[in-house]
């Protein structure tokens, strides 16, 4: 006799999908309040003048303009590769070398941080 295959009970599911939906919901909320949230990290890290805080705040809505037109399209490039890559059978190296191809998304966001940075300096 066979045992029939394992089914999850419905309300796991349902709380599987919840939590999915919730992590999506907080991660869009984060990502649209970034230059808000990362102001008042920075400042408590660094407790900015009146004028470095207006500078830094404009910086980080810029660089929040310049990730949203130039860097969400080559992530999504990036996550849409990931899904092909992860759909097969993949070796461990093929997944580490993803990072080939996040570490040039890393190095843009940085280089175009850094003469903000050096401005508030």
């Amino acid at each position: 006799m066979t045992q029939p295959p394992f089914k999850l009970p419905r309300w796991i599911i349902a709380a599987l999908a919840i939590a999915t939906l919730t992590a999506c919901s907080a991660v869009r909320l984060a990502y649209n309040n970034a230059p808000e949230l990362l102001h008042v990290y920075l400042d408590n890290q660094f407790d900015f003048t009146d004028a470095q805080s207006e500078i830094v705040k404009a910086e980080l809505r810029n660089l929040q303009a310049w990730h949203r037109s130039k860097e969400l399209p080559e992530i999504q490039k990036l996550l849409q590769k990931s899904q092909q890559l992860l759909q097969k059978n993949q070796s461990p190296q093929a997944i580490c070398a993803l990072f080939d191809d996040v570490r040039p998304r890393i190095e843009a966001v940085t280089n175009r941080a850094l003469p903000a940075l050096t401005q508030v300096a």
